[in-house]
């Protein structure tokens, strides 16, 4: 691809107000009436072409992979392990040819093939080495479902199914009697264009906002970068919570984008129509589990029930195989953390001061966070299955009003919330994605 000083992290700087204008005076009065100043000239920073291209190109390329993987997945994994008709009374057996090709070939080369890669096209952005590395983790859990049987029986049909259903790297939907993908309507295609749209004005809107407060627009010790928190008071500090909850909005935003241009663009490629990536998390959680389980990263959650949850559960208890769930998550958005925000990337090469705060440029991006993170959220979990059936906490869970319940069930993440945040926000995951979004900025001001 380019080099880190040709590089479309860099592209911002390049980038020159295409629309100039004042605020009306009437809204700069009625805004220093509340303690605004937009006493200001602004201008509006076009999307940058060139970024939709290469990381379009980078997406062809992981698909067109995925689909090589499916068919050698499809007859040297599934059909091993798919049961005879003897067979079919007892769980679908394992052979150790299967195992040897998904554990010692399949996997491994899914994990490391993003490292060869940056290495040879030395791609800087970190939105072109998300999209690079994420379906590629789809594939791998998807080796790993297929080994032990946990393919929906809807994909495991045909090699056509299956290839499509492999390398789509979101959740198709399906019939599981009639054994067939559901196929989008057009009403589907315009619900989904609709909330795009509104989603790339919101996300639009939160990089005008925020970028120059380096997505932490309030003063706390995180923000500050003064190190590990060390009391429950920097925890529970309403500064730090507003930063954490402003971070978790942006993260939301970026998987409602995600999930919108699957929802467009693999519908129209194959008619199939997939499922809602997100469902309100923030605001309609009524438990841990529910957040995790039901509403926040449905690709993710269904991913993970069938490679491991379900394989686990097979041969231990719930317990065991919730933890295993979370464990896995963690350590998998610690791969993506190394390989999108560390391997061969220096935050220092890539931004100046103009473009970013300093802590961007002047903390390392440390692992371990986002594994401490998954798992206290296992641990919740744990708990809440734990308490579910105790008398006082149904009574306690009918007491409180419905519109309550969702804030105490983020509450009970969100003080910790920076420990998956940090890398991000460190390495400059969102100064990287804004090249692609129209960002307004006053003109004064070099973005």
């Amino acid at each position: 691809m380019s080099s880190p000083q040709s590089s479309t992290c860099l592209f911002e700087h390049n980038r020159d107000p295409s629309i100039i204008f004042d605020i009306p005076t009437r809204y700069v009065e009625f805004a220093e009436k509340i303690g605004l100043d937009l006493k200001d000239t602004y201008g509006i920073l076009l999307p940058n072409s060139r970024f939709w291209i290469e990381v379009s190109l980078v997406f062809i390329l992981v698909l067109i992979l995925g689909m090589v993987v499916s068919v050698i997945v499809y007859y040297t994994v599934l059909q091993r392990t798919t049961t005879t008709k003897q067979q079919q009374r007892s769980h679908t057996t394992n052979t150790t040819t299967a195992n040897l090709i998904t554990f010692g070939a399949i996997v491994p080369f899914c994990f490391l093939f993003p490292y060869a890669f940056i290495s040879v096209t030395n791609i800087q952005n970190v939105a072109q080495r998300f999209i690079l590395c994420c379906p590629i983790v789809v594939y791998a859990f998807r080796s790993v479902e297929a080994l032990f049987g946990f393919s929906p029986p809807a994909v495991t049909v045909s090699l056509r199914k299956f290839v499509t259903y492999y390398a789509t790297p979101a959740e198709c939907m399906y019939n599981e009697d009639e054994k067939r993908f559901l196929m989008a309507t057009s009403q589907d295609f315009k619900r989904s264009l609709f909330s795009f749209i509104q989603t790339i004005i919101m996300i639009s809107f939160s990089f005008s906002l925020l970028s120059h407060h380096g997505y932490e627009p309030f003063e706390s010790k995180n923000a500050a970068g003064e190190g590990a928190l060390m009391t429950m008071k920097d925890y529970v500090n309403l500064m730090h919570l507003g930063n954490c909850f402003i971070l978790a909005i942006m993260f939301h935003l970026m998987l409602l984008f995600i999930g919108g241009t699957f929802s467009l663009v693999i519908p129209l490629a194959t008619g199939i129509k997939i499922i809602d990536l997100m469902h309100n998390p923030l605001f309609e959680s009524t438990s841990p589990s529910d957040f995790w389980g039901r509403r926040w990263n449905m690709t993710a959650h269904k991913m993970l029930k069938r490679a491991v949850f379900m394989p686990i559960r097979r041969y231990s208890s719930t317990f065991v195989a919730s933890l295993g769930v979370f464990i896995a998550s963690g350590l998998f958005h610690e791969y993506l953390v190394h390989v999108v925000m560390i391997y061969k990337r220096d935050p220092k090469v890539m931004y100046t001061s103009s473009s970013c705060p300093a802590k961007v440029l002047e903390h390392e991006v440390q692992l371990g966070t986002n594994m401490a993170f998954f798992a206290w959220n296992g641990i919740l979990v744990v708990i809440e299955r734990l308490l579910k059936k105790h008398p006082m906490a149904k009574s306690i869970g009918l007491a409180l009003p419905p519109y309550v319940v969702p804030f105490f069930i983020v509450l009970t993440a969100l003080p910790v919330a920076h420990w998956f945040s940090n890398p991000y926000v460190r390495g400059g995951y969102f100064y990287d994605l804004q090249v692609g979004f129209p960002v307004i900025i006053k003109v004064a001001q070099e973005i």
